[in-house]
């Protein structure tokens, strides 16, 4: 299967090729398809995010409504900075899927061919589930907003350019009027209630790109990451069994030394774990500068949607709207720190493994060779953000209690 379009298609792994085919970071598409899929792409999300734009620019003296837009523009400007790193880097995607598929034909004793494929199931459950809850949090969102306009009631009544709003009751009156039934106040520069129904399309078709990018990119992360954990899992059990194994043992050495089989097994672990290492560490520098951004980003994002909840407490269609984006924002960080997490204890993992295998019972050289492994194992893999900041549990920890410190600043701001 010499095609990687073909081998991707009929693989466990042909979500990460549909994602990657429709937002146009598929390394095997032509030029022409990847550059039309841009275009596309800006067409829609670009100018949607212009109109969003020039609609907060219109209030842009009102401090409340600049920070009601801020997590919205941080979060745009996150996706886009995230798939322009992944697209100017297409040749290292393209080095990841060919190792993939080249492991994947190449020749494998059955425990481990085993190991590896319930590991690709997992890893495409994994990406299908994630998808859905991107999309169906982006679709909730949406949906907020249109119900808005079930629940918001426009009076009539205009004064001197300003149009007075009753919600729950209440009214309030502003110089530029309220989008009513859309997520973020906006200028298409012709009347909202007019052309509502193009304009919310619209507003639709942009946010769904916002979301297939942002899929796209995390779920190849994710996926990436699950297959370098199946990697070190069938190296566990080799080492583990090295004495025990026999089917398809001999196929995968090319001779016996004098030093025995194990010699030549521990030999061929080593070769599998210099695979799995260059692997994780072209991952790391394809995902540096992405994770560093998000990382920040997520973090600012908390803090403003913390205490929009918290200042829309009483208006049940904008505190649902910021609660449902704030689970987004927190899903999406803890999913990425958790695939960091997997790669520091698959590593402890494979140490303790190679420590408890029938080492003594080895000749002289395989033990020498065990040593090797072993020393390289305590040097830890890990996914960095801007190689400073290491994605695990105790990294998302620190994220939210710096984004609890900057919500209490803001909190301590409207009390003032």
């Amino acid at each position: 299967m010499d095609n990687p379009d073909k081998f991707f298609r009929e693989s466990h792994y042909n979500i990460v090729r549909v994602l990657l085919s429709l937002s146009g970071l598929w390394p095997f598409d032509s030029k022409a398809t990847r550059y039309a899929i841009y275009c596309g792409y800006l067409l829609v999300a670009g100018s949607g995010f212009t109109f969003q734009v020039m609609g907060m620019l219109e209030v842009r003296s009102d401090i409340a409504e600049v920070i009601d837009f801020a997590p919205f523009g941080i979060h745009i400007t996150l996706i886009a900075t995230k798939a322009a790193c992944i697209a100017c880097t297409l040749p290292k995607v393209k080095i990841l899927v060919m190792k993939m598929k080249e492991h994947w034909t190449s020749p494998k004793t059955e425990e481990e061919a085993t190991i590896l494929r319930a590991y690709a199931t997992y890893g495409q459950k994994f990406g299908y589930v994630y998808t859905v809850i991107l999309f169906g949090h982006s679709t909730l969102y949406l949906i907020e907003s249109l119900v808005g306009k079930l629940t918001y009631v426009e009076s009539n009544v205009e004064t001197n350019g300003t149009i007075i709003l009753e919600t729950n009751g209440t009214s309030e009156t502003l110089d530029v009027p309220v989008p009513v039934g859309l997520p973020l106040r906006v200028n298409y520069m012709v009347d909202v209630d007019t052309y509502y129904i193009p304009i919310y399309i619209h507003t639709v078709l942009a946010e769904m790109v916002y979301s297939l990018l942002m899929c796209a990119v995390d779920v190849l992360y994710l996926t990436s990451v699950q297959y370098y954990c199946g990697l070190l899992a069938a190296l566990r059990c080799i080492m583990e069994n090295a004495h025990n194994l026999k089917d398809g043992v001999d196929d995968l050495l090319e001779h016996v030394t004098k030093n025995g089989k194990s010699y030549s097994i521990v030999s061929y672990s080593i070769r599998r774990h210099t695979e799995a290492i260059q692997y994780i560490e072209i991952l790391e520098s394809l995902y540096r500068l992405p994770l560093l951004l998000h990382m920040g980003c997520d973090m600012l994002m908390i803090s403003i949607l913390g205490f929009q909840a918290l200042v829309n407490i009483d208006d049940p269609n904008r505190f649902s709207q910021n609660c449902v984006y704030l689970s987004e924002t927190l899903l999406n960080m803890f999913f990425e720190n958790w695939q960091g997490q997997k790669i520091i204890d698959s590593n402890e993992k494979l140490y303790h493994s190679i420590y408890n295998m029938k080492w003594y019972e080895m000749s002289l050289a395989a033990k020498k060779l065990v040593i090797l492994i072993m020393l390289r194992s305590l040097r830890p893999m890990q996914i960095t953000a801007g190689k400073f900041i290491v994605m695990s549990y105790e990294n998302f920890s620190a994220v939210i209690r710096m984004s609890s410190s900057y919500f209490m600043l803001l909190r301590s701001t409207q009390t003032v």
